[in-house]
């Protein structure tokens, strides 16, 4: 009889085993994963959940060997114009969203209407990113989530205020 230590090691091990293979490296690569973090998180997965992931990396390997599944690198496919249209439309609108409310948080006088708004707020996504890179709170490939995107935000209106201040006396 199998006691549920031997059992989670055994899919621990099958897991382990499953990542430190070269697919699955690549794979983790390719999503810019780090492998280590990765097992990580595997080991503190519940008895249930770690035997879920084990049966189905078993059954990936198993379709990796019997030829159902192969290695491919992504290729755009027909319609990636209107997919990577569609992302430049959401960086624009979360943008104008992140400009907005950064705006509200910090009332005052600024110029500009809804495109330097938009601006605003791209720009801010992009320093909270390159600033939570900086300081470890993201990897790469990562990018600030909204609250950290407003909060870059602020800090560039709060900067632009501070310039026209020192400007005007």
């Amino acid at each position: 009889m199998v006691t549920s230590t031997q059992a989670r090691q055994h899919n621990l091990e099958t897991v382990r085993q499953f990542l430190s293979s070269q697919r699955a490296e690549n794979a983790l690569k390719s999503a810019h994963m780090n492998s280590g973090q990765v097992q990580t998180a595997v080991s503190t997965l519940s008895d249930q959940e770690l035997a879920q992931l084990a049966s189905r990396a078993d059954k990936a390997q198993a379709d990796f060997a019997g030829g159902k599944l192969e290695d491919r690198e992504y290729t755009p496919h027909v319609g990636a114009e209107k997919n990577n249209m569609l992302h430049w439309i959401w960086v624009i609108v979360i943008g104008l969203v992140i400009g907005a409310v950064a705006k509200l948080v910090m009332p005052g006088k600024d110029p500009g209407g809804i495109i330097v708004t938009m601006l605003l707020g791209i720009a801010g996504s992009i320093v909270a990113t390159w600033l939570g890179r900086v300081v470890g709170l993201y990897q790469e490939g990562q990018s600030a989530g909204f609250i950290m995107s407003v909060a870059g935000a602020l800090l560039l209106l709060a900067l632009y205020r501070i310039m026209i201040r020192r400007r005007s006396t």
